[in-house]
């Protein structure tokens, strides 16, 4: 039987009230300013792609609070979040996941390049420090309940505040992924072009690589362009 991911015992180790021990580490990783990622994402006039998102939680590392009612909210301080892929196949498998063997693609599916724009300090998830902060490797690509992870990132941000970030590997593609929070400071952006009209070559090289093929379609085929009224 695998070993389901419990919720963070606080303080986390590592942090001020609990700090770790001689010869204890954790896995650490630096982005630089000179090294880009890849975001891809379905443009909705709600929110800025080009900027953290400061509503949730959602997504795997949110690190938001709920608000009274359990419901993701706007957290007072500020935090935020926006996530990125080492690679193209591997942007555009985790933002279209349960998608193969062909991927669904509009005309208001993009991707940009990004770094930040001063060094980001990032908590390094691939390897050990998932068990030694009292979590499981699943933390970053295990099917794990989205309210167990993001209670795990809102622990580490609040934790740990040396940290902008969490590297991972995504749970689809298995490639590294950035979940990089708003105390990173503003990020870089290259080339935000579409997928269809710009990168089409690119996209479908990228996607047979992880067996699959893209599915050009029409924004009133598109059910995120219904959804953020762009049919």
């Amino acid at each position: 039987m695998v070993e389901k991911l419990d919720l963070p015992t606080r303080p986390l180790p590592g942090g001020s009230a609990q700090p770790l021990g001689a010869g204890e580490q954790f896995d650490e990783w630096t982005w630089e300013p000179d090294d880009p990622w890849y975001r891809v994402y379905h443009v909705n006039p709600a929110y800025d792609p080009h900027d953290y998102r400061y509503f949730g939680p959602f997504n795997r590392f949110d690190p938001h609070p709920r608000n009274a009612d359990g419901e993701p909210d706007t957290a007072r301080d500020g935090r935020g979040v926006s996530y990125f892929a080492r690679d193209l196949e591997c942007g555009l498998v985790e933002t279209h996941p349960g998608q193969r063997p062909d991927v669904a693609l509009c005309p208001n599916s993009r991707v940009y390049l990004a770094s930040p724009k001063k060094s980001a300090l990032l908590l390094d998830l691939r390897g050990n420090t998932s068990m030694a902060i009292g979590a499981l490797n699943t933390l970053g690509s295990g099917d794990e309940s989205r309210d167990v992870t993001q209670t795990w990132a809102l622990a580490i941000y609040e934790d740990l505040p040396r940290y902008s970030g969490v590297l991972y590997r995504g749970a689809h593609q298995g490639g590294d992924c950035i979940a990089l929070w708003e105390r990173a400071g503003p990020f870089e952006i290259l080339d935000d072009l579409d997928l269809i009209r710009k990168l089409r070559s690119r996209t479908i090289a990228a996607l047979r690589k992880v067996r699959r093929a893209p599915l050009w379609i029409g924004t009133k085929e598109c059910p995120d362009c219904e959804r953020a009224g762009l049919t």
